[in-house]
């Protein structure tokens, strides 16, 4: 398993993120991303339809007006 170099874990604790190229194949992440959509289905079938939306009874961001 690949270690972060010492300029890796400096940039991350300048700059709050790291981009790391390819840390994952697409297969993980187009399973990551179904996962995370299932989820966002799950949670919308679970609430009522006059409740805001949410993440686990957290409000979501708003985009646009």
């Amino acid at each position: 398993m690949p270690v972060l170099s010492r300029e890796q874990i400096d940039a991350f604790w300048r700059d709050g993120y790291l981009i790391v190229d390819d840390a994952v194949t697409l297969a993980q992440l187009a399973r990551a991303q179904a996962e995370i959509a299932a989820w966002g289905r799950a949670e919308a079938h679970a609430r009522r339809p006059s409740e805001p939306p949410t993440i686990r009874r957290r409000p979501t961001l708003r985009h646009g007006p």
